[in-house]
This record gives C-alpha cells, structure tokens and sequence, in this order.
C-alpha cells in the first residue's frame, strides 16, 4: 500500500465539515470521518484506479456524504490536497496542486 500524507488544507477541510456536521447531529461529523477514511483507504489500495481530473489531481467520492477526496500522486507518496462538498467551486481544489498543497 502507498503512504498517504493531508496537507494541512485539507486537514482544515476535514475538521470543518466534522464541525458542521456535529453541530446538525452529534455523532454525525464522527461518520463523516469514517467515510474519509474508508475513502482513503480505497485510495492507497488502487491510487491511479481514478481518472486525472486536471493537473495531476483524481477524486475519490466519499459514500454517504456529498464529499470528494482529492489526491495528487509525487512519486510513490499520495497526498490529500482537498476533502471539499460536491458543490464547492473546482477553483478550491484545482488551486492546491500548483501550490504544492500543503
């Protein structure tokens, strides 16, 4: 399996959905997490399964939650450059893989 590394944007990503949902539900941002995971999880077993979107980037849906994973493969190393809602503006994540990410 390839080692899989957030950059600290997509930390904030995380802890802000895990917020908004727990505000709504408690117990529901724990859930979210878990469907993190699990994405990451499908990512480090079959990093290259999902298509390039632009510049490097692939997305792994997250089930249950209208999420996408986003990753950048640098060389055998995957890094998650962004965990945005669906309806987020692309700009969010397609900016992360210029910068470095992280």
């Amino acid at each position: 399996m390839h080692d899989l590394i957030f950059t600290t944007e997509a930390d904030t990503d995380v802890v802000s959905a895990f917020d908004w949902y727990e505000a709504q539900q408690e117990g529901r941002g724990r859930q979210f997490v878990l469907a993190v995971d699990e994405a990451c999880d499908r990512i480090r077993e079959a990093p290259l399964r999902h298509a390039v979107l632009v510049n490097g980037i692939r997305r792994m849906p997250t089930r249950r939650f209208p999420y996408g994973v986003f990753y950048v493969m640098r060389r055998e190393t995957i890094h998650v450059i962004a965990v945005v809602h669906d309806s987020r503006n692309p700009a969010v994540w397609q900016q992360r893989a210029g910068d470095g990410g992280g």
